[in-house]
């Protein structure tokens, strides 16, 4: 069936005077004791009608019809834009901090959840009534011929000719709370259906302390019976900071010495530096030049991630910054409590399971979400590998190492040029990242996946990063990581 934009519903195509639309099967069955029913398997998911023709003797003729969706193929996805956030937590912590009352929170997962070929095809809108065919008008000898009768129209079951009430072509969403450190598994009971259908909902809360957690996770079921969950947290505190009394201690007068141990160090360090400048070992810096330089590059930093890089759970969350009169300006990021990626790989290797198995499908599928999202934002990683990817307290990958622009490396000093990863680099892009671009960050993608299912060995193992592009050239291609299945080599 065809969406009439229009009508704001599903149809039959219409004949017209350049299309003549052919159904996609017909079959004849005569009427017998035993009647062998037609099956047909459509090409693609969509909404079929079937139209009944029933002829007696006489050739008099009635018609009914019903509707139904096939689909084998589509899932539920969820958006890496629009994320699952507790409104009621402070924005400057990005809905994951809530400092004032605890007696409720909101969440909201608008946009969060959908099924994108239902979306597309508009598969629960309403089923318009069915448009006879060869129709003369209302008074040619033809006069609704071949109509369906409301009688014999589908009226019944889920999907009939009513709009199916839906957000995004979820029909469903089910949700659980609870209080305690957040977990990366679903729990299996409590969940309570969200009645009316919304994408939003208010969680009351009982004896919640400064210090606690509370997490949620929220399932949508779409019309097939396919479901995806995901899940945020909040923590509380609303304890004021606070500041210890400064201690001033003095130098003594009266102790050994007259004069302070500081003014002893320092004749010493005068002592050292007098030295060094007589023999030439000491030459001036330009110390405030490069502190200057270093201020200017983490104000840009500061602004790249506050303007264009935004939130997402699979990357590194700038929180925001300070300025410190002595080291100037500093980023405040997100606490990973299990280190890096690289290191973590390292350490698992003698202690394999299944669990573990799942584990690195996850971190691989969440450093995919990470860079579909960067990607969306128009940013170039330009130097994506395990080293760069962080992992926090649920093992969910935070994707780092990033900036806003590409280092030179067309500078007369050595020392300012860009110091290049060839080995996880794509071919374009090892003399140079000036000109990378997202599908360069898709071959370091694929050099990642490669060392995580290698358990966190170099890539080109054996080779020397100089011999790599040479190699890469003559059709060079790496062995199969040794947790990888041989279905997805």
């Amino acid at each position: 069936m065809e969406y009439s934009y229009d009508n704001k519903g599903l149809r039959e195509p219409l004949i017209n005077r350049t299309f003549n639309p052919v159904p996609l099967f017909i079959q004849e069955v005569n009427a017998s004791d035993i009647i062998s029913f037609p099956t047909y398997a459509p090409d693609g998911p969509g909404v079929y009608s079937v139209i009944l023709e029933v002829n007696d003797k006489a050739n008099n003729s009635k018609y009914s019809r019903q509707v139904a969706i096939y689909d084998r193929t589509s899932n539920i996805s969820t958006s890496s834009i629009h994320l699952i956030d507790v409104t009621t937590a402070s924005k400057l912590t990005n809905f994951t901090w809530q400092t004032s009352q605890f007696s409720k929170i909101d969440v909201s997962w608008s946009g969060h959840f959908m099924n994108e070929v239902h979306e597309k095809g508009h598969f629960l809108e309403k089923i318009l009534d069915y448009v006879p065919r060869l129709s003369d008008g209302k008074f040619g000898r033809r006069h609704d011929y071949k109509k369906i009768l409301p009688s014999f129209d589908d009226n019944d079951g889920v999907r009939n000719r009513s709009f199916i009430p839906n957000i995004k072509s979820i029909i469903r969403f089910d949700t659980v709370g609870r209080q305690g450190i957040p977990m990366s598994t679903f729990p299996k009971t409590a969940w309570q259906d969200v009645t009316p259908l919304n994408d939003n909902k208010s969680f009351p809360l009982m004896d919640i302390r400064d210090g606690d957690s509370y997490q949620i996770w929220i399932r949508a079921h779409d019309i097939m019976g396919n479901s995806k969950v995901d899940y945020t947290a909040v923590h509380f505190d609303r304890s004021p900071p606070s500041v210890s009394k400064v201690k001033i201690e003095y130098n003594i007068d009266d102790g050994a010495y007259p004069f302070s141990r500081f003014t002893v160090v320092l004749i010493v360090v005068i002592i050292v530096l007098v030295f060094l400048g007589r023999t030439g070992r000491l030459q001036p810096a330009k110390q405030h030049d490069q502190n200057e330089e270093a201020i200017m590059k983490m104000k840009a930093k500061i602004n790249f991630y506050t303007i264009k890089v935004g939130r997402h759970k699979n990357v590194l969350q700038f929180i925001g910054s300070v300025e410190d009169e002595v080291r100037g300006p500093m980023m405040i990021l997100e606490y990973c409590s299990k280190g890096v990626l690289k290191q973590f790989l390292e350490a698992i290797k003698s202690n394999i399971s299944v669990d573990i198995d799942e584990r690195l499908y996850r971190i691989v599928f969440g450093i995919c979400l990470g860079m579909d999202f960067l990607a969306s934002k128009k940013v170039v990683h330009r130097r994506l590998a395990a080293r760069n990817i962080l992992l926090n307290g649920m093992y969910e990958p935070k994707i780092t190492g990033f900036g806003p622009d590409y280092i030179s490396d067309e500078g007369d000093d050595k020392s300012e040029r860009e110091r290049i990863p060839i080995k996880w680099l794509a071919p374009e892009c090892m003399n140079s990242t000036k000109h990378a671009n997202e599908l360069s960050d898709v071959w370091s993608f694929g050099i990642v996946m490669w060392e995580i299912f290698s358990l966190g060995e170099t890539p080109y193992p054996g080779l020397q990063s100089r011999e790599v592009p040479g190699k890469i050239k003559q059709g060079y291609k790496m062995k199969k990581p040794e947790r990888c299945d041989d279905a997805y080599v």
